[in-house]
């Protein structure tokens, strides 16, 4: 039975879970600023933008206040100085107000439109790359539900299944298996143990990812998981991490998806259902239905 306290490296959303202590939290936000708007959710980050704007002008608006003389007498309130702020910075020039043949605020204006430039081309950055991330582009690689341990080749094996599901290809895709664990030492220590596992798969490590690619990883005398069992993936609270690396060739923008798999997710004695298939026209078809399907079969001993 999995270990209730079990909690995953890697989630299914790809979001890795890991709680710091020791460093302020919240400093390392501010001084990485854009990765932090990188990170937030949409809304969060247009909000910001919003509240951004809306400070910058209220605050030009109270250094036009400060000299309303140089406003026409009917808008000299603060209200027609942040409407007056709003045209300035957008350009709108509407006409119905300006700042006359006042100095004092003809600089201000001067001042807040090279705020503007700055402000806006910082904007449009800022959501350009936003959408132009590579995070969509890593959702279109499906691994496998699970991940089997049966014979592949004559040889006791970790396998699982991993493709691309969209029509445009990455370019040299590498994949990386990562195993982590918690092992007890003689004095009853617990260490935990992060290593690199051996991918024995004939592409490895490119891979060709329009069709299902079979990862094998062979459960050997080199391999930390020989003679592994279920029981002991359980109390060592084993997690297999999963990493394809490569290039969306449409925008050569790199890109990184992440899968792991915990106990109760790998299955011994099974192997993967066949997924691809030849149309009555010679093209290839890929069942995505049979992906995750697997059968029973029996390790010779």
């Amino acid at each position: 039975m999995q270990n209730k306290k079990f909690k995953r490296l890697i989630s299914n959303d790809q979001k890795i879970h890991i709680s710091r202590t020791g460093k302020a939290k919240y400093k390392s936000y501010i001084n990485d600023i854009f990765h932090t708007l990188m990170e937030i959710p949409w809304p969060v980050l247009l909000a910001i933008i919003v509240a951004v704007y809306i400070i910058v002008y209220f605050i030009f608006a109270v250094l036009y206040y400060l000299d309303k003389s140089c406003l026409d007498a009917t808008m000299r309130s603060l209200k027609w100085c942040f409407f007056f702020s709003i045209q300035t910075q957008a350009t709108i020039g509407y006409g119905y107000i300006s700042p006359g043949n006042c100095i004092y605020a003809n600089t201000i204006a001067y001042f807040q439109c090279c705020w503007g430039l700055i402000q806006n081309s910082a904007t449009i950055g800022l959501i350009y790359k936003k959408f132009s991330r590579s995070d969509p582009r890593s959702k279109s690689v499906l691994f496998s539900n699970s991940a089997v341990i049966s014979e592949y080749n004559g040889i006791r094996s970790l396998m699982f299944r991993v493709i691309n599901t969209q029509n445009h290809q990455f370019i040299e895709s590498q994949i990386s298996l990562f195993l982590t664990r918690t092992i007890e030492k003689e004095n009853n220590k617990k260490i935990f143990q992060f290593e690199k596992l051996e991918i024995s798969t004939p592409e490895s490590p490119d891979l060709f990812l329009a069709l299902p690619c079979l990862v094998v990883h062979k459960l050997d005398e080199n391999s930390p998981l020989y003679n592994v069992t279920s029981d002991s993936l359980n109390e060592t609270l084993t997690e297999l991490i999963v990493i394809v690396e490569g290039i969306d060739s449409p925008t050569s923008d790199c890109f990184q998806a992440r899968k792991s798999y915990i106990p109760n997710e790998i299955f011994f004695d099974y192997k993967f259902l066949p997924v691809i298939d030849r149309k009555t026209n010679g093209h290839f078809q890929i069942k995505f239905p049979q992906f995750d399907s697997m059968i029973p079969t029996k390790i010779s001993n």
